[in-house]
C-alpha cells in the first residue's frame, strides 16, 4: 500500500518538473530571453537541462526543508506514527507549488493572494487527510498541528529571505 503513495508522489514531482520547464520559458521569466539552443549545433541542448536541474534543486530543497520542519512539529504534537507526515506533506507541497506556477505565472494571480488562499486550503485539506490517518488523535490537536506546521513552513522562506537580503 505504501508503495502506491510514493509512486503517486513521484508522478506528481515529475509533472511539477515539466510544468516548471514550461514556466521558465514564459514571457517575464528570468529565462525568457535566454537563447533557445539550436539542435543542429554541436554541444547544444545543455541549456534546458541546466534549467531543469536548477528548478529541481530549488524545489527539492524547499520540499525537504518543509518536510523536516513539519516532521519536527509533528514530533512536538506527538502524532503517531509520525512517518505519515512525510508522504502527506510531499504530495501537498508538490501540488501547492505546481498550482503556484499555474496561478501566478500563467494566470497572473498575485503571489501574496495565492500564498494566503493556498495556505488556508492546504491547512484544511491536510486536516481532512490527517483526521483519516490519525483517528485516535483529537481533532483539536490535529487542527492545531496543521495550522502551526503550515504557518511555520510558510514563514520559513520569508525568514530566510529577510536574513539573506538584510
Amino acid at each position: 500500500m505504501m508503495k502506491k503513495h510514493w509512486l503517486f508522489s513521484l508522478m506528481m514531482f515529475a509533472c511539477f518538473m515539466l510544468a516548471g520547464v514550461m514556466v521558465l520559458r514564459q514571457p517575464g521569466s528570468v529565462f525568457a530571453n535566454a537563447p533557445v539552443p539550436d539542435p543542429n549545433m554541436p554541444g547544444n541542448g545543455q541549456g534546458i537541462f541546466a534549467e531543469i536541474l536548477i528548478f529541481m534543486v530549488l524545489l527539492g530543497t524547499a520540499s525537504l526543508i518543509t518536510m523536516i520542519l513539519e516532521l519536527i512539529i509533528a514530533l512536538i504534537f506527538r502524532l503517531k506514527p509520525v512517518w505519515w507526515v512525510i508522504p502527506v506533506n510531499l504530495v501537498s507541497n508538490l501540488i501547492f507549488n505546481l498550482l503556484l506556477i499555474v496561478c501566478c505565472y500563467l494566470m497572473g494571480i498575485r503571489y501574496g493572494t495565492y500564498i494566503l488562499v493556498g495556505e488556508i486550503v492546504v491547512i484544511v485539506l491536510e486536516y481532512l487527510v490527517y483526521t483519516q490517518i490519525y483517528r485516535d488523535t483529537g481533532r483539536k490537536r490535529l487542527a492545531a498541528y496543521c495550522i502551526v506546521a503550515n504557518l511555520v513552513s510558510a514563514a520559513a522562506p520569508l525568514a530566510a529571505a529577510v536574513m539573506v537580503l538584510d
